[in-house]
This record gives C-alpha cells, structure tokens and sequence, in this order.
C-alpha cells in the first residue's frame, strides 16, 4: 500500500475534531522528552494517564507527574515513612477510586491517594521464597475491582484490599512435563492481563496466551500450536489488546497477531518479511488503536509503526520517515484523550502529534534565482481569475491563470547603473481597476489584455553613480492619486490622470528622513508615512507640509476599518487614534503582552477585526476588543525561516504570507478554530511554603480549608495541553476577595496572603483561543478559619462579657453614688445643723446682750419718765414675743422682719436718739419674699456694735431692694475697741445662706461703707 494511502487514512482518523478533510496535507509535531527538559531519568518503564489528565512515567528514579509543564516527582525518602516505597518503578494503574498503584523494580507496591498526598505502602516480602523479592512485571485491576500482580518468574498474584496475598497461580506449575526444572521459573512470567467485551479474562505469558477464569481459579492455555522443545516459539506474547471479534497480540519475534474468537485461530503479520523466526525483529510491546482500523505498535527493532487492519499493511514511522522519531527501541506507545500518542524508547518519551496542516506552503518556481533558493516573493495580489506574484533577485512577476494553470513572467527594467537584478516590491489594484506594479526602479501599470508591463513617468535619479530612487511601497489615496515610498529620496504623489507627480523628502516638505516605507491612508484620509531610520508622520493633503508624530524606526503601517493606524514600530505594535483633528497613541503592544518580539512587521485586518502581524520569531494574531494575543510558529507549521514583510488577503479571505521562494496561505477562521478544550487541573497547593494535598475538584471532599495561622498559600493550575501548552491562557478570580477575573496570560500561579478568615471559592479557566472565554470555569471551594479571637462564639462570649461587666460597672457606679449622695446629703443636713446651732448660739449670745442693755435703758427711764418706760417695756415684749416664735422657722416674711426691725430700732432710738439713722427703703413686691428670721437684727446689732454713735455723727443704716438681694448698707466709722465681739456672727449668716438659697450672701466693706447684701428667697 502505498504511504499517501495511509496518510489519508490517518487524516480521516484524526478529523474527529471537523479539522480536516481527506484530501488536506498533514503535518507532524514532534517533541522529545528526556532528563534536558526535567524527566528525572530517560529510563522509562510504563506510562500512565489517569482520570484527572496527567501524564504519570514509572522512571529509574520515581514516578513523574506531567501536566505538559513540569514534573512532579515522587522518590523514596527513607526518613518518610509515607513516601513511595521505592525510586525504581516499573508499572502503573489507577483503580477506581482514582488511586495510583505501582509496582518496584526491587518487589512490593504502593499505593498514592491524591485525596491525602500518601504513599501506602506494601512490601509482600512473602513473595520472595529465598533472597530479595522479584520485580513486578503487571499490575491490572480487573472489572470487580480486584487487583491482579504479576511478578517475575512467580507467576500471577491478588492482592486483597489490605495489600495482603488473598491468591497465587503459576502459569508453569510443577506437574509441567515439557519444562525441565531449571526452565519452568523463566516461562513463569505474566506481563500483560486484559478483559475482552464479554468479561473473559486473558493474559500475555511467557509461555503464550492464557484464558483465565477468576471464579474457579482455571488457566488454560490458548495456543497457535503445540509447544515443541527445542524449537522457536512466536508466542512469547507482550501485549494484548482486546476487540470484539478477538485479540491483537503482540510478540517477542512473532510480531503482532490475532486470535480470532469464532473459529479460535491465529493469524500472524509480520513488518519484516525476510527475518523471520529470529528473537532480535518483529517485536512487539506495545499496541494502542488510532481507530478501529489502525493500531499503533511499539516495536523493538523498528521503532514506530502503524497497521492497518483492514489493508493487513504496515507503514514503519521511524527516523527515516520523519526526522526526530525514534529507529527502534520501543517499548510501549499510549494515545491520550486529544490523540497524542505517545512512544516510550530506550531515551525517554517522544510526543507524536498528527493534524492537518492549517498553513499551506506555496513554492513559485522560478526560471532563474539570483541568491540560489533564498529569492523572494516580495508581494501578491490575488483575484478570483488570475493571481499576481512579485519576485526580488528572482525571474520578474508572474501572472497566473488560475482556471488554467498557465503562467507568464514578466521581467522589469534595470536602470542603467544599478545591480543587475530583478527587484519588485509592491503590487496595487487602484479603485478603478488598474494594476500597478512597483519594482526598484520603475512604476509601471499593467495592461490585462496583452499582459505587459507599461512605465509610467520618468523619476528624477537619485545620485549619478546612484541612480535608483530604490522605490518601496505604493498606496491610493482618497483622489485617486498613487503614493510611492523610496528607501532613498522621500516620497512621491503621482498622478495617474496627468501622468507627474509631487516629490516630498527633507528639503521640500520637512520630512524626517528620506529613508521611508510603509504608508497608510487614516479616516480623516490623512496620509502616514513611516521609515526604518526613526520616522512616523502624515500629510494632511498634498500641498500641506508633513506632520511628524513620532521618532520611532517604524517598518510597517496599517489602517484598520475605523481608520485608525497600526504602526509596528521598534518599540512594539502601536494603535493610534486617527480618527480626530489631533491623532493620539492609545495602546502599545510589546513583548509584556504577549508579543515575542516587540519588532513587528506586515500588519494587516482580516474580515473580522482581527489584526495580524509578523515578528521576527512568529506570526501575532490581536483581538484589539479584548487585548488578547494568539502566537503561531514552527511549531504550527510557519517552518520556513523568515517571513517577508508583506501579507495581503486573498480573494477567498485567506491571508497571503509573502515568504523566501513561495507564501503561505491560511483561512483565518480555521486557524482561530477551537480544539478540544483541554481538561483543567489544580497541579500544587502550597501553603506557607509547603506542599499540600489536593482533592478532586467537585467530590465532597474537595473543600480546602486552613488554619489561622496557615496565612500565606499559593494555587499553581494547568490546562493539560500535551501539544502546544505555550497556547494556553489563563484567567483566575478568588470570589469573596477578587473583585473580577484576572486575565494571567501564560502565568499559572496565583499566590495570597493574610485573608481574613470565611468561605471562599478559587476559580479558574484557561483556553487556547483568545476571543473564546465561554469554557465553564474549574472551582475549588476554600474555607479559612478565622483566629478563635474572630469566631462568632468568642466574640459573643466577649460582648457578653464586656455587657456584664459594664453592667456591674454601671451598678457599682450607681451604689458609689447613691453613698456618695447619703454622705452628701448627710453632711449638708450635719452642716446646716452646725449652722444653725451657731446661729441659734449667736441669737442666744445676742438675747442676753441685748436683755442687758435694754434693762439698763428701762431702769433710767422709769426714774425720768415712767410713760415711756411703759412703752419700751412694751416693745421689748414684742421683740422677744418674735424671737420665740420665729425661733423654729428656717424662713420667715420679709415684711415680718422688717416689721420686727423697726420695734428693735425703735428701742435702740431709745438709747442713741439722733445718734441713729435707720431708713427703710423697700418696694411692696420685695416684702412678700423671705429671709432666715432676726437676720435684720443681727446685721444692725452687728452695725450699732462695731460703729461710734454721737449725735454730731450719726450711725446710718439704710435697708434698700437692688438686684434681687435685700441690701443693709451703713456708713463706716469704726470704734478701736469691741469687746463682745468673736468674728464669727457674719460667717453663721453666710454659712446659713448658702443651704437656703443658690445665690450667695454678699459681705462688702469700701473706705466709707459696709453693705451686706441678703438673697431674697
């Protein structure tokens, strides 16, 4: 069968995804993994993709975990007790609770739960009948879940589910006739165990195939033929795979072969035809479908290959297929869930990847080549019927008919002492139809009848020995007109009307350089023009002088479909609003966007807004609405070395990529197409700098939680994308702290810090396809205990008690004052009873005084005139008749004690006769208010004690309302000795006065006068 028969059928099997058709090319993406890109050993045993994605390798030193990043590798640590038991790992196997199991070069299993992060741990030392115990050659689990181990030279073992020996078969027991002692242990081997679709058991044995049935422990033999001593066996069987017709089988020299299950007979194919029978070809380890009519063999002496079951042909795709796959060596081959495949050698792992090819590579042959193979195709204009191709040291521009193939080249003319070379750059269909056609030297417009270049008008040279004005770029205005750019003399407007044209360089319109390239026409029909020697400016007409903008080296201009400019400028791709009066940068986009170069070249729009550029390392697809930038490489099939600066949209809608000798050409849709989305995975927790386990998202089990003082915890996540993960972009939010998404990019890390204790939920999503967010997010629900000081039942136990003890604050505050107020209350009542015992004694003291001097007055005036004597003793009895009865009164009348003030004057005239002055000058409302009763006497008692009265020199006493206080006022004319007097009468009144009334009593002494004044209450 020939190969390209076997390529279309593998392009069928891999169009699972609508990528391709049967009759589009395939490319093949090869990547190699050994210790250089971090595999701990290129020793590979067994290779393992589990539930979640991972890519899992049984090494010579551990066991990887691969998320199409880095490793994650488990070796034994002898001071862990629950690390893997040993480094040097042969097989692999997930059970159903998403455990993985593997067996040791050196004996024994273990056990690893994601779920804990934990190796369990099972030597089986009972195995081992003398010295150390054999390696494990099979691992199975089988559909009730029993596990099933085969061990070297021991035969076939279920371990129970406490990792004890629950069962043990030999496939060679002792009673076998045919083994001689010695050789039985060698034949004793199982390596593979497989379960076909009725549930029949069957393994791949050294001594061939075997049905086995669980139940009642039976093995019997299923043989091609008799076994004969002595002779070759071709059923010393690797490998099985089962269908549901029967077995593909792969042997050790007996190549790969099938056990039918209706007629029971076997059918061997042999990729090597002509050594047969020999132990070193035809070996077969590892068989994986590709579809139901194609398997994938990992062979010992030929490396990979493919077979075909319904043809019976085999293809070899080894090193001299396709550089880059291993010749031989192979041990096993997988195919993961996006139909990776993946070939385990003697120098570690290689990734095969099968797609259609989304860049088309177009070669233009060409009649003579300047520069060997590296001549260029420097433009395209393609049309519906014909396409136009513009070559540089090359044949001229080719005219192609597209319905009929035929092609006509059209060489262009070379200026008298310039290079001798054929050197076009540019091609342009004006609105009105016209092709033009620009090389180094000349303009010239196309004729599409006769198909022939015409020139146009004659340039000025640039210098004599010079002549070239090295013509670069060409562009229509909004007139019609047609702007030529020049690496050498500035630029030119020619009109195609007139047949002249317009030069602008440094001297007339002020250019900035006359080195000058890219130009583009922006929404204000303003023209931009840009030069590799740090220019970038506009003409706003032609007869206005040119604008600079900037000074950056600008290699190409582009202007998208609301008339803004695109630079791409040495600085990075640069959007300019020119759609004003003024133009403004609004966005550059370098290399810390996601540009690996921040050169770029060759913008172009395509049908949907899409901007595409080219760098020197890839080909940049930009979504301007979100910011979102997409790469495209090697890898992705750009192969060719360098990419010309110069892309234009093809009739179709594809875009034309000018390359060295040829273009590519891609629909820009197919290329932006999705892929299967890859499964998204949380590969590390690590929580204050250590490792933590991570649960499967979605199970009851998955919530993380941590401790108060667990503060500082970092997600690391992976879209596991094996073929190109440098596409993945990713976007995380960590709902209850993140206010929005946030847009990493290729950063799969997100670290946090000191969160407030409570429930939250880490999201995160990734995709390959920029514009396409709609991929439902993975989430991982977090739980952090607050500090004890935070929990609701502390603080609830804290403001009950700070309740409390406010409370019993409050209520010793209240006793306090509630004393504070008894003392108070007790020492004023203490005081104004002092108070008034001294008033009472001041009263008592004045009684007798007084009584003294009024008996001597009344003695005298009985002798002189007993009439009077009779009227004074009358008075007296009135004034003692007040006393007592005032006498247990706090308060008493005004008019009362003024009444009792004018009896006691009256008696003291008696003595003093005009020696005394009492005036009495009161209003009528002043005398309904009251004052501490024999108040007035004492004042003027007080008065007539310490005053000399004479006749010549009255004592006046006046008695006046002012302010609210009764005020007692007497002039001074003081006596230099008083015998009676003890200074503390005046202190008792003011001491009264200040418990009977707020305000205080007034006591005033001048040079002339002293004045009590009394607060009327």
């Amino acid at each position: 069968m020939p190969r390209c028969l076997f390529l279309l059928c593998m392009i069928c099997c891999i169009g699972s995804h609508n990528m391709v058709s049967a009759q589009q090319a395939v490319e093949f993406s090869i990547k190699h993994f050994d210790e250089t890109q971090g595999l701990p050993s290129h020793a590979i045993a067994d290779m393992l993709q589990d539930h979640q994605g991972f890519l899992w390798f049984a090494t010579a030193d551990g066991v990887s975990r691969f998320d199409g990043y880095s490793y994650k590798t488990f070796r034994n640590d002898p001071a862990d007790s629950n690390s893997i038991r040993n480094s040097h790992v042969t097989r692999l196997v997930e059970d159903r609770r998403n455990r993985i199991w593997m067996g040791f070069q050196r004996g024994g299993i273990s056990c690893y739960d994601p779920a804990t992060g934990k190796f369990t741990n099972y030597p089986l030392k009972e195995i081992a009948r003398t010295g150390a115990i054999p390696t494990i050659n099979m691992l199975h689990f089988d559909a009730k879940g029993r596990l099933w181990i085969g061990v070297h030279q021991r035969g076939l073992f279920r371990i129970d589910e406490r990792g004890r020996i629950a069962d043990h078969l030999d496939i060679v027991p002792d009673t076998t006739s045919h083994y001689s002692p010695e050789f039985r242990s060698v034949y004793n081997n199982v390596y593979h165990m497989a379960e076909d679709r009725q549930g029949r058991c069957w393994l791949a044995t050294h001594d061939g195939l075997y049905r086995f049935d669980p139940a009642n422990r039976q093995l019997e033999p299923v043989r091609m033929s008799p076994v004969r001593n002595g002779g070759f066996r071709n059923d010393l069987y690797k490998v099985i795979y089962p269908t549901s017709t029967g077995l593909w089988l792969g042997a050790w020299g007996g190549g790969l072969q099938f056990y039918d299950f209706k007629d029971g007979k076997f059918t061997r194919y042999l990729y090597d035809s002509v050594k047969t029978n020999l132990g070193t070809t035809n070996i077969v380890q590892g068989i994986t479908p590709l579809k139901d009519q194609q398997l994938w063999l990992a062979t010992q002496d030929q490396g990979l290959v493919l077979f075909n079951t319904a043809y019976k042909k085999f293809m070899l795709f080894n090193d001299q297929f396709h550089k880059g796959l291993p010749n031989n060596m192979c041990t096993n081959v997988i195919t993961d869930r996006d139909n990776g495949l993946w070939i385990q050698h003697e120098n570690g792992i290689t990734l095969l990847k099968m797609r259609p090819k989304r860049f088309r590579y177009k070669g233009i042959e060409v009649q003579r080549s300047d520069n060997q193979q590296y001549y260029e195709v420097t433009a395209v204009l393609d049309e519906p019927d014909r396409q136009y191709i513009a070559t540089t040291l090359a044949d001229g521009l080719h005219v192609v008919n597209k319905s009929t193939g035929k092609e006509k080249i059209l060489p262009v003319e070379i200026l008298q002492g310039e290079e001798p070379y054929q050197v076009l750059h540019d091609i342009l269909k004006d609105r009105k139809g016209n092709i033009w056609v620009l090389s180094r030297d000349y303009l010239y417009r196309l004729d599409p009848q006769q198909l022939t270049l015409q020139p146009t008008t004659s340039f000025p040279v640039y210098a004599p020995d010079r002549p070239s004005n090295y013509f670069e770029k060409l562009l229509e205005d909004a007139a019609g007109n047609i702007w030529i750019s020049s690496r050498r003399n500035g630029v030119f407007c020619y009109n195609p009307q007139s047949n002249t044209f317009r030069h602008f360089n440094t001297a007339t319109a002020k250019l900035s350089s006359n080195v000058t390239g890219p130009m583009a026409m922006d929404a204000r029909k303003r023209i931009w023009i840009g030069g590799s020697r740090g220019m970038l400016g506009y003409f706003e007409s032609q007869g206005s002088p040119f604008k600079a903008f900037q000074y950056d080296r600008v290699f190409s201009l582009a202007a998208d479909r609301k008339g803004n400019i695109w630079a791409g400028t040495d600085r990075g791709l640069e959007q300019i609003r020119s759609d004003t009066a003024t133009p403004t940068a609004t966005k550059l986009y370098t290399a810390r966007d996601g540009i690996r170069s921040d050169i770029t070249f060759s913008i172009l729009e395509d049908p949907r807004g899409r901007i595409w550029c080219t760098t020197m390392e890839n080909l940049v697809m930009l979504q301007p609405a979100i910011g979102q930038i997409a790469q495209y490489g090697k890898q992705d099939g750009l192969f060719k070395n360098q990419i010309i600066e110069k892309s234009t949209l093809a009739a179709n809608g594809d875009i034309i990529l000018c390359s060295q000798a040829g273009y590519f050409q891609f629909n820009p849709d197919s290329v932006l197409s999705r892929r299967k989305a890859a499964p998204l995975v949380l590969s590390a927790f690590r929580v204050n700098d250590h490792d933590r386990s991570i649960p499967d998202p979605g199970t009851s089990k998955s919530v993380l939680e941590l401790q108060p003082d667990e503060n500082i915890f970092s997600f690391e996540f992976a879209a596991l994308d094996f073929d190109r993960p440098d596409k993945q972009q990713y976007a995380y939010m960590l709902e209850g702290f993140d206010k929005d998404w946030i847009y990493s990019g290729s950063r799969r890390f997100v670290s946090y810090t000191n969160l407030p204790g409570g429930a939250y939920t880490f999201k995160v999503k990734a995709t390959d396809n920029s514009d396409e967010w709609s991929r439902v997010p993975m989430t991982i629900p977090l739980f952090v205990h607050p500090p004890f000081y935070k929990t609701w039942w502390f603080v609830t136990l804290v403001l009950g008690f700070l309740a409390l003890a406010m409370y019993g604050f409050y209520r010793f505050r209240l006793e306090k004052q509630r004393q504070i107020l008894l003392l108070q209350n007790r020492a004023q009542v203490l005081e104004k009873e002092k108070t008034q015992v001294m008033y009472e004694n001041l009263i008592q003291h004045l009684n007798p005084h007084f009584l003294f001097n009024s008996l001597t007055s009344l003695g005298s005036l009985i002798t002189l005139d007993q009439q009077l004597a009779a009227d004074f003793l009358e008075q007296m009895s009135k004034i003692y008749r007040y006393i007592l009865k005032s006498k247990d009164k706090e308060l008493v009348l005004l008019s009362d004690e003024v009444k009792f003030a004018e009896t006691y004057i009256q008696l003291q005239k008696t003595r003093f006769e005009s020696g005394l002055v009492v005036g009495f000058n009161i209003c009528e409302e002043a005398l309904h208010r009251k004052i501490a009763p024999v108040t007035l006497q004492n004042l003027m008692e007080n008065a007539i004690k310490h005053n000399r009265i004479d006749d010549e020199i009255p004592l006046e006493i006046q008695l006046f309302v002012e302010d609210d206080y009764l005020v007692v006022r007497n002039n001074l004319q003081k006596k230099s000795f008083v015998e009676t007097s003890n200074k503390q009468g005046l202190k008792s009144m003011v001491s009264l006065y200040q418990y009977l009334s707020p305000r205080p009593l007034v006591v005033e002494e001048s040079a002339t006068h002293f004045t009590v004044k009394i607060p009327l209450i």
